[in-house]
């Protein structure tokens, strides 16, 4: 289930009962009420997924997107987008050629009404969480590949958790690696998500060896600039403190 508010009144949601598709809801009445303004997405084969991912810009406009885990996924999946509240919607088809296996959406996220970018699980081995990156520069019209497990890309290793961009060309990327890598990071792009380099923050003052001692994830980015960023920490100890 997931609720976003835009302000006091009007906000969306996604949710529904166990094992039901999930429905799109809208309200503004500060969520007393809510109104079904469900995409006409077809009904999914009883063995697959039920729910929806979206990202919604304001109060008219959203993108709903309901992910698939047959294997091997179907030629095309519907990505919905309105521009009036949810009464109505028209979809776009993404091309899920790229793979063979799996192609299974889990983070989208749009920085205005054009460009908006959707993160692919494609399937995993020896470390690696394999991903695709899309991008669309027309409000989801059309998506253009920037990321697969074929690009020179750290991307690729360690799950990823959270995708967040301030712009049109800057964003932040939180995984979880379980002590697979010996610093504290998060991922960043300067080029639209075509490129990602390694951010490493220095360990606190008052504790220089948290990084060595404990196994440490970022998560959440919320940036409030195009080189400024606040995130949520989350450690593991890996040293025996009985001792």
């Amino acid at each position: 289930m997931k609720i976003h508010m835009l302000d006091p009144f009007s906000g969306w949601g996604i949710g529904g009962l166990s094992l039901a598709q999930d429905h799109v809801f809208r309200t503004q009445d500060g969520g007393v009420t809510w109104r079904d303004v469900t995409p006409p997405q077809p009904t999914p084969a009883d063995w697959d997924m039920h729910h929806a991912i979206g990202d919604f810009q304001d109060a008219s406009t959203a993108w709903v997107i309901y992910p698939t885990q047959v294997a091997p996924p179907p030629h095309y999946l519907y990505i919905w987008v309105t521009h009036d509240g949810g009464a109505t919607w028209q979809y776009s088809s993404i091309n899920t050629s790229i793979s063979t296996e799996f192609f299974i959406p889990f983070l989208i996220d749009f920085v205005d009404v054009t460009h908006g970018w959707l993160l692919v699980y494609l399937g995993a081995g020896m470390s690696q969480n394999y991903i695709a990156l899309l991008g669309t520069t027309d409000g989801g019209l059309t998506w253009n590949t920037l990321v697969t497990p074929q690009d020179s890309n750290d991307i690729q290793s360690c799950s990823k958790t959270s995708m967040v961009f301030f712009d049109s060309q800057n964003g932040w990327l939180a995984r979880e690696c379980q002590g697979l890598y010996p610093a504290l990071h998060i991922m960043r792009t300067t080029d639209g998500g075509a490129t990602w380099t390694r951010i490493e923050p220095p360990a606190p003052v008052g504790t220089p060896n948290l990084f060595t001692d404990y196994a440490c994830d970022m998560a959440s980015p919320n940036p409030f600039s195009a080189s400024s960023v606040i995130m949520a920490m989350k450690c593991v100890s890996v040293v025996d403190h009985s001792t």
